[in-house]
């Protein structure tokens, strides 16, 4: 028989043993310091999709539109800036609509439009996450729904599909328009101009 003393040294071999496979609580700083690590990954996840296609339009060349979204050297958060040129931006995306124009693309100074043969001067409301302008070049850079980019330079005859108005139709006109309208970059006040589109699909081409 073993001795009452022989017992104890038995189980207290079992005993550091086992404490010996147990791991450590952990201490509240690395607690927090997983948690911290948790949400700074969701972070990076949420932001995913927003970073990406900034991406996209990054590799095209040129300034995107995404820089009008900073404060200008007056710190107003309101005022567009220069790297949207003559462009009117909309914030929206790239609706699903499937009318058709075409027509000869004008850039001018303020103003960025097209001439069509049927219901004159066309004022172009060009989607923020999909065109860029860029100002060395004076052209525009459009991503169609299919990933295809175009650029487009003044006095190009362009087919356009996409979405629009003018009074005629709905009786809106083109001042309660713009003042009813989401803008990035608000149409310059000299622009002149019977009806509206918002592209989704550009092409350019000759007449």
């Amino acid at each position: 028989m073993h001795s009452q003393q022989d017992l104890e040294q038995v189980i207290r071999s079992h005993l550091v043993a086992e404490a010996e496979n147990l791991h450590p609580l952990p201490t509240r700083e690395a607690v927090l310091e997983r948690l911290t690590v948790r949400r700074q990954r969701w972070r990076m996840i949420r932001l995913g999709s927003a970073a990406a296609a900034i991406l996209v339009l990054a590799m095209i060349g040129g300034r995107t539109v995404f820089e009008a979204l900073r404060p200008d050297v007056a710190g107003n958060p309101g005022q567009p800036a220069a790297a949207t040129g003559p462009l009117a931006v909309r914030v929206v995306g790239i609706g699903g609509e499937l009318a058709g124009m075409t027509g000869t693309l004008r850039i001018t100074d303020k103003c960025v439009f097209v001439q069509t043969t049927s219901v004159g001067r066309v004022l172009i409301a060009w989607p923020a996450n999909s065109t860029s302008w860029d100002a060395a070049d004076r052209s525009i850079t459009f991503i169609n729904r299919d990933g295809s980019v175009v650029t487009l330079r003044d006095r190009e005859f362009i087919t356009m599909t996409g979405g629009g108005d003018r009074k005629a139709e709905s009786g809106i006109s083109p001042q309660d328009w713009v003042a009813s309208t989401d803008w990035l970059a608000t149409p310059d006040s000299s622009c002149v101009f019977s009806a509206w589109w918002t592209p989704n699909e550009v092409r350019a081409g000759t007449e």
